[in-house]
């Protein structure tokens, strides 16, 4: 940029895209501005290179925009869509969930499914149930600074369930430190000394977790959402299950009231020991888990009997390597589970197993992060000649 360029600029945010970002234009160029809600009339700091813009001040509010209810909303990195009312969250986070998967997998991967539904928290505040935090100078359990390393004071934390924010509120560490709550009882992990058990009542099955063991975050949707995915993988009462990735076996415990039979696959000893426990907790005969990568595992299968009817799966981020998702369309299970965290990896693995003659034939978004632009997806993929939606 020259001397004499201008470093700034006002333009008017169109829509929300993946990321969480504001998109405008300036002089034919697409800027992304955070912390932007559609509508806005918005001045930006224009970047030397690329798209990413900083948002300098708020000229004129959209209508989505709301006061934020932190103090620290801006500043500190954890929420970034703060700034919209909920109604505006539930649809922007739809979009971009939709163009998102229209964008890296394909206009016609959709085609199939009919409506994509999200499901709304309804406790769009006060419901995450973990949460990691950061020793501050002082000591206290802090946050990362938005964009940065630096470690920021936090008076209060507004999304937080008030069980784990009252035990945050009190904490004085010297290292990082992961809190997991039921709402009642509270998990903490440092780097040393083991975590407490806790009890989670979903989905009609008692679940031991601990805050150094995968659990998912937010306590408003978690019955609804594991219901779901047990529902798409029972369906039809299949005699043989595999779920991928099953961690301390949130769904699968649930999910044997519904298969005659479920094989648990996860690399992680601590999460696997867990999951025994919930096996033995509620009294299944007909689950087995096993520590094992799901590389390894899907290895093992080529030309094995008998093949799951259903595969679940529920990979971190990355989505699933080649590996895995090469071997599980091999198997040809009749219907795949793929519960996912991104929906950019998600569209990039749907493509494919599309492609092997799938049909996406449900795709239901879950909100168990108000406040931020992240995302579940839950898709159920069936192996058949008819390209009909199921609604179920």
């Amino acid at each position: 940029m020259s001397d004499t360029a201008p470093s700034t600029a006002i333009i008017r945010i169109e829509r929300l895209v993946a990321g969480g970002f504001g998109l405008g234009r300036h002089e034919g160029k697409v800027l992304l501005v955070p912390l932007t809600a559609p509508g806005d009339e918005v001045e930006v700091k224009l970047p030397e290179r690329g798209a990413k813009s900083r948002l300098a001040r708020i000229v004129t509010p959209g209508p989505d925009r709301v006061e934020p209810p932190c103090r620290h909303f801006g500043v500190c990195g954890g929420c970034d869509l703060m700034q919209l009312s909920y109604p505006a969250q539930l649809r922007v986070k739809l979009e971009m969930v939709a163009e998102t998967i229209e964008r890296i997998g394909g206009r016609n991967l959709l085609s199939t499914v009919g409506e994509v539904g999200i499901e709304a928290n309804p406790v769009p505040l006060h419901s995450r149930i973990r949460a990691t935090w950061q020793p501050t100078e002082t000591g206290t359990a802090g946050y990362f600074r938005r964009g940065s390393h630096e470690v920021i004071e936090i008076d209060d934390c507004p999304i937080l369930d008030p069980a784990l924010e009252a035990v945050r509120s009190e904490l004085r560490i010297t290292d990082k430190v992961h809190g997991l709550t039921n709402g009642t009882d509270v998990s903490l992990a440092a780097a040393q000394g083991s975590a407490e058990l806790i009890e989670f009542d979903v989905a009609d099955a008692r679940i031991l977790a601990s805050a150094d063991a995968f659990f998912q975050a937010s306590g408003g949707l978690l019955d609804k959402f594991v219901r779901h995915v047990v529902h798409l993988a029972g369906r039809g009462r299949p005699t043989y299950a595999v779920e991928l990735y099953s961690g301390v076996g949130l769904f699968t415990v649930s999910l044997a009231s519904h298969v005659g039979q479920v094989d648990a696959i996860e690399s992680s000893m601590s999460a696997v020991e867990l999951a025994r426990k919930n096996v033995q907790r509620n009294c299944l005969r007909n689950v087995a888990c096993h520590v094992e990568s799901t590389e390894r595992w899907v290895a093992r299968q080529f030309g094995n009997n008998p093949r799951p009817e259903i595969i679940v799966v529920d990979p971190p981020r990355i989505g699933l390597s080649d590996v895995v998702l090469s071997g599980m369309l091999r198997i040809e299970p009749h219907r795949i589970v793929y519960v996912s965290c991104d929906p950019a990896t998600f569209a990039r693995d749907a493509r494919r197993i599309v492609d092997a003659g799938y049909h996406m034939t449900n795709l239901t978004v879950f909100d168990l992060f108000p406040q931020t632009h992240h995302t579940e997806t839950v898709a159920a993929f069936d192996r058949s000649s008819s390209g009909s939606g199921d609604p179920a």
